[in-house]
């Protein structure tokens, strides 16, 4: 009978431990000592940059998150952000001049932005896509609020500074036109007989002016008041369809932070 060597009660090494040894050295071996080197420094430099700015932004974003649904999902395929390294020699090798304006469209959690702040741009734009959200309430006489009309807005919006007091003050105007998605949701039990209802898309359009005070070199509280243009909604009864005039007054009060300098500073 054949018996397997005793180990003197020491646990053999896991199949997981003796794996990772094994993938680096076949990593090594396809790909040579210097190339691997270079990869270490980038994952390390990268590692840098996200724990020196407080962000995590390495991950890879696979298409399920991002929400994609239907035939385009097929043709979707998982990204990652590019790295500090990379990013730092396409600017050399391309001789960018850092005097101009670096526009990131689809920013994201503005890693690309903060890269080019380190790389010297003072002046950058970040546009990424998002959506606000309103509720309205449904009232019926004699029954109250039967439900809630919800409204979601698709508006990109140019913002025009015109910084002051070197650069600590900036007063700003802001418009968009986009459109606006409506639909009759969250329905009260009280209100489960009624015929009501309704989904659409309509124009909708944003103007309004803010201000930006500097507390810090890259810290800003800031104050916006905007108004809302959402028309031409419809929510369908079981008498006539009534049209809804939807637009609104918004303010808003928040606190910015600039990878980089303020218009102003040297």
């Amino acid at each position: 009978m054949i018996e397997s060597p005793r180990t003197g009660g020491a646990a053999l090494p896991s199949r997981r431990l003796t794996t990772v040894p094994r993938r680096s050295f076949d990593f090594v071996r396809a790909h040579g000592v210097r190339t691997t080197l270079r990869k270490i420094r980038a994952h390390l430099d990268n590692a840098r940059f996200d724990r020196r700015y407080g962000v995590h932004s390495d991950d890879w974003v696979a298409v399920a998150d991002l929400a994609v649904v239907g035939e385009n999902q097929e043709l979707g395929a998982n990204c990652q952000p590019i790295k500090p390294m990379a990013f730092d020699a396409a600017m050399d090798a391309f001789d960018i001049p850092r005097d101009g304006v670096f526009v990131d469209l689809g920013s994201g959690a503005g890693r690309a932005l903060m890269m080019a702040a380190r790389s010297g741009f003072r002046r950058l734009i970040g546009v990424e896509f998002a959506i606000d959200g309103y509720d309205f309430e449904v009232r019926v006489p004699e029954l109250g609020s039967v439900g809630e009309y919800a409204i979601y807005t698709y508006v990109p919006q140019l913002r025009l500074r015109y910084p002051v007091l070197d650069g600590r003050l900036a007063p700003y105007f802001v418009t968009g036109v986009g459109m606006s998605f409506g639909e009759f949701k969250d329905r009260k039990p009280h209100g489960q007989d009624l015929d009501l209802g309704g989904e659409d898309f309509a124009l909708a359009a944003v103007a309004g002016v803010g201000v930006e005070y500097f507390v810090a070199s890259n810290i800003a509280l800031g104050l916006e008041t905007k108004y809302l243009y959402s028309r031409d909604h419809t929510l369908k009864t079981s008498g006539p369809d009534r049209d809804m005039n939807l637009d609104s007054m918004l303010t808003s009060i928040g606190l910015r932070i600039y990878f980089g300098k303020r218009a102003g500073e040297s």
